[in-house]
């Protein structure tokens, strides 16, 4: 029986440690029982340790939640960092944010409130730092009101 590495995107959970998949007969092979699992689904595969081999099961499912935790981290340092150098270049780009008693600064306000009361949206949203800096990422010259 010939195992050949399955196409499509990399394998990233730690199951695959304990199994290897034959592409011609669309299955996975558990290493330590040898019983043959349709398919590649690392949630089947998984579940497999889980019934059958719990000290695997629980080795993966530590090792998943670690590399989970890991990527959520990478993911906001990213868009944090994304978000500090965007206000550095409006600071050194020089952009001025709408005078507030201009009609483009009262036109999106006024949109903005129309937009949370048909959405039934809480008006605390634009207090929301995620929020406010979407909106400075849509238009950098905009500041949300109520703050």
């Amino acid at each position: 029986m010939s195992f050949k590495p399955a196409s499509g995107r990399k394998r990233e959970s730690d199951v695959w440690k304990y199994f290897t998949y034959d592409a011609v007969a669309d299955k996975s092979v558990c290493t330590s029982c040898e019983q043959k699992i349709t398919g590649k689904n690392s949630t089947n595969l998984k579940r497999h340790l889980e019934y059958r081999h719990d000290d695997l099961f629980k080795l993966v499912s530590t090792a998943d939640s670690v590399m989970k935790a890991t990527k959520s981290a990478v993911t906001k340092t990213s868009l944090a960092s994304a978000t500090a150098t965007s206000t550095t270049m409006d600071k050194f780009v020089g952009v001025s944010p709408y005078a507030h008693d201009s009609n483009k600064y009262k036109l999106k306000c006024n949109l903005l409130a129309k937009y949370l009361v048909s959405a039934s949206i809480p008006t605390r949203t634009v207090e929301n730092k995620e929020f406010r800096e979407f909106c400075h990422e849509a238009d950098p010259r905009f500041e949300v009101p109520g703050w």
